[in-house]
């Protein structure tokens, strides 16, 4: 966005002009600090600090936090040149220059970049204007200190250093670039310095960084946040995560010529319209290729973000990965290669924000098959009770069931309104599993079950069919099976790379059209972790998991190849009364038992 100079308000007195710059963050910036930012044909010029919608977006979380008595706790992903640190850094000094005795702190990951940093403290400094003057601070080599008699400190160092193990007596710490810290180490790890300087309790704490791969504390810290905070059932949030990318900042678009812009807009509408054919040869003629075509049906890329975008790819050498970690269009991108969702963006942005039902009973385990619960934890998630008219499905995932690894999964699924009703997700033994899915399945009128046979889950099945269970998925339905086949070879789903594949889609689609509705908050937040890596092939990202992806794709892949359920006409006839049913069977009896008995519907029946 481009930058006006700030017009100023009249006030009655300087005293009054301090006074909003005290109150007023953004004001304080626009008429008081300024910055040195490089124009269109590469030259520096001095210009007031305005800020842009991804530094305002950050201040006022900040600002909201300080009026409202909340520690700040801020951790942001980000592409390069956003003025993040520009922004911290202001609100930094301008805490330092209002409050008495006040210590704000940044961490660098280098020694040159906290020279770089510690130049737009400086420049501040020395730019101040006349009537804020008197309230500046002494530079003494990268920090700035301010009189003894207000006390105040900014100081600027660099990560591994002595004095930067701790936090110290730090009120706001300011940590950049925490994803290069490791390869800058030689002793103790990123993690490490981070919970230590965090172990000191200040006020204020903000992360930022450009991703640098799917290991360490920046990608750990930033995809934990972003679990938590989009999860309904997490009640206690510590971390607010932003996400910044460089889609829709105007500097990064360039003008293209207006044919090129008629055929891209042309691209979007076959597109949109069905005719796929046409929008490839369209994205031919553009020279897009596959990646970029992908990219602007996905984002909504304009032809002058495309031209920018590949003119930078040129730039890393024609190293997309690289490009992307620059410069990602996701968060999931910044750590990944690919990291396109499987999931459709827009879709789970809804769900993500939906809150489980107020009635959802929640229990570690079901006790019986009437839907008692037991255990005050919440590893049973019951969404809606069984109906009477419904179809359901149960599909199960084992795991090994220790802590630590892979969770169990069984989860519930009404037919009809196409809802996920009941859930458990913890940790169990596959053979517990089994017991815990049986109770479901009678409970909910007999569903039928799906079980992943993998691995465990030949003991989860074996658990199943010792409980005199049989309505389960078999490997081949509707083939006879050979005398003599063991029970191995019959029950469960068994994947492959293929039917994976295929299942993930079918999923896949059913979210876009949102054709059923994922109850489960531990779902949706496996969802938001799930991407497309840069072979294309659809996994979670490194430490997360995709238990409960797995057991919704089964149970859909079930809901396909059933018959559909029972038309309502056929079940919900209200059963004969006592007295009817003793009248029918006395005429029987005097027939002599030759009457034809009208059946019942399995559902009326139960």
């Amino acid at each position: 966005m481009g930058r006006a100079q700030p017009e100023h308000s009249p006030f009655a007195s300087e005293e009054a002009f301090l006074s909003r710059c005290a109150a007023d963050f953004e004001f304080f910036c626009l008429h008081c600090l300024k910055i040195r930012t490089l124009t269109r044909d590469k030259k520096y010029t001095v210009q007031p600090l305005m800020l842009t919608d991804e530094q305002r977006a950050v201040s006022v979380y900040v600002i909201f936090c300080l009026h409202g008595g909340h520690d700040v706790r801020i951790i942001i992903d980000k592409c390069r040149k956003l003025g993040m640190s520009t922004v911290v850094e202001a609100l930094g000094y301008w805490l330092c220059f209002f409050r008495s005795n006040f210590r704000a702190l940044v961490i660098a990951h280098t020694s040159k970049a906290t020279q770089k940093i510690a130049l737009i403290n400086k420049g501040f400094n020395r730019m101040l204007p006349d009537p804020m003057r008197e309230g500046g601070a002494k530079e003494a080599y990268n920090n700035l200190n301010w009189p003894p008699d207000w006390g105040s400190m900014f100081e600027c160092l660099t990560q591994g250093t002595e004095h930067a193990t701790r936090g110290g007596d730090a009120s706001f710490v300011h940590l950049s670039e925490l994803a290069f810290w490791d390869a800058d180490r030689r002793s103790t790890s990123a993690e490490d310095a981070l919970t230590a300087i965090l172990g000191d309790n200040p006020w204020a704490a903000i992360v930022e960084s450009t991703a640098n791969g799917a290991t360490g504390a920046f990608y750990s810290r930033f995809t934990s946040s972003w679990r938590e905070w989009f999860d309904p059932t997490v009640t206690r949030k510590i971390w607010k995560p932003f996400f910044f990318t460089w889609r829709g900042v105007g500097k990064y678009t360039v003008g293209v010529q207006g044919d090129t812009e008629v055929m891209h807009d042309r691209l979007v509408l076959e597109h949109k319209n069905g005719r796929i054919q046409k929008a490839e040869k369209l994205a031919q003629k553009l020279q897009y290729g596959a990646e970029w075509y992908q990219r602007v049906i996905d984002y909504g890329l304009s032809a002058g973000q495309v031209a920018w975008a590949q003119s930078k790819v040129r730039d890393f050498n024609g190293d997309l990965r690289k490009f992307d970690q620059e410069y990602p269009l996701t968060w999931e991108m910044s750590f990944l290669s690919s990291g396109r969702p499987v999931f459709d963006p827009e879709v789970m942005g809804r769900w993500i924000q939906e809150q489980i039902p107020a009635d959802t009973r929640m229990f570690d385990r079901l006790a019986d098959d009437q839907g008692a619960g037991q255990g005050a934890g919440d590893e049973w998630h019951i969404y809606e009770p069984p109906e009477f008219g419904e179809e359901y499905i149960v599909g199960t995932d084992s795991a090994e069931g220790n802590d630590g690894g892979d969770f169990s999964v069984a989860k519930v699924f009404a037919r009809r309104s196409k809802r996920i009703v009941a859930e458990f997700y913890g940790v169990a033994d596959p053979s517990e599993l089994g017991e815990q899915a049986v109770m479901a399945a009678r409970w909910y009128r007999d569903a039928f079950i799906i079980p992943e046979i993998d691995n465990h889950g030949y003991a989860t099945v074996r658990r199943m069919l010792d409980l005199g269970y049989r309505s389960i998925q078999r490997r081949k339905p509707g083939k006879s099976v050979r005398a003599g086949t063991p029970w191995s070879q019959i029950y469960g789903w068994k994947s492959t790379e293929q039917n994976r594949r295929r299942t993930i889609g079918q999923m896949r689609t059913a979210v876009k059209k949102e054709a059923y509705w994922e109850t489960s908050p531990r779902t949706r937040s496996e969802m938001l972790m799930y991407c497309f890596d840069g072979r294309g092939r659809p996994d979670h990202l490194p430490g997360q998991h995709d238990d409960g992806i797995t057991t919704t794709r089964l149970i859909l892949e079930a809901d396909r190849t059933l018959r559909a359920p029972k038309e309502l006409t056929e079940v919900v006839e209200a059963p004969k009364s006592a007295i009817e049913r003793a009248r029918a069977r006395m005429r029987r009896e005097a027939m002599g038992g030759k009457g034809k008995r009208k059946g019942r519907s399995r559902v009326a029946q139960s």
